[in-house]
């Protein structure tokens, strides 16, 4: 599981994110954290989405 989070993510913030990241490393599979930073909430959809995209990308590749 890949979480991805915007440094400057107000809906969701860090607290949230790192909080959902910890409870997940309970897994025995792969979890990764990544913040972005100076991006709000919207990190698909906002100028600069190809960034988080490709850290996506870059995660899911490493599996295949």
């Amino acid at each position: 599981m890949l979480i991805i989070s915007g440094t400057k993510d107000n809906t969701a913030p860090r607290a949230f994110t790192h909080g959902s990241y910890r409870k997940q490393m309970k897994n025995p599979e792969v979890t990764e954290y990544v913040e972005v930073p100076d991006r709000g909430h919207s990190l698909v959809i906002d100028n600069g989405w190809p960034e988080v995209a490709d850290i996506s990308l870059n995660f899911v590749k490493r599996f295949l």
